[in-house]
């Protein structure tokens, strides 16, 4: 495998990509690439199709970059690599979750740093967590932390744990 910077006319988009991206995603993953850099590089075969990172390739078209790390791949059979394409986008998305409350503290504690929540994919998460908080601050104020006999049913309102 060799990483190198091409030239974004030299990459050839991959026509059978069964993953499709929003224009919404594109910001997003362009966002990304203005804040962080181009960490992620676009995996091509010897011929220069991309094998993945369609999505970052639109991104950087997006960003009228000149060009962008790729990593030729060229140990995978054609079967292989077509099975991989759709291997690598169907895996991140399912058998993993997130642990809550890291994510929680570490959004909270970014927001605090005023860094951009948005560029990490989780606004709308943040919105809803910093309304949660607020109601969770509410509801605590009202001196329902402590056991309550007359509420034995009291739960936080955003993560639904009892008190």
């Amino acid at each position: 495998m060799k990483y190198k910077l091409k030239r974004l006319e030299e990459l050839i988009p991959n026509d059978r990509n069964s993953k499709t991206h929003t224009a919404t995603q594109i910001n997003r993953i362009a966002a990304s690439i203005q804040e962080f850099g181009f960490l992620n590089p676009i995996l091509i075969n010897k011929e220069n199709s991309v094998i993945s990172g369609n999505g970052r390739l639109q991104a950087a078209q997006k960003l009228k970059l000149e060009k962008v790390p790729t990593l030729e791949v060229s140990h995978l059979t054609d079967i292989q690599r077509r099975a991989f394409v759709i291997a690598d986008n169907r895996l991140a998305e399912t058998g993993s979750g997130w642990n809550d409350e890291i994510l929680r503290l570490e959004l909270s504690e970014l927001s605090a740093l005023n860094f951009n929540i948005e560029l990490t994919g989780f606004e709308e998460f943040d919105k809803d967590f910093s309304k949660a908080m607020a109601a969770a601050d509410e509801f605590l104020n009202d001196d329902l932390k402590k056991d309550d006999p007359k509420n034995p049913g009291a739960k936080c309102p955003y993560c639904g744990r009892p008190f």
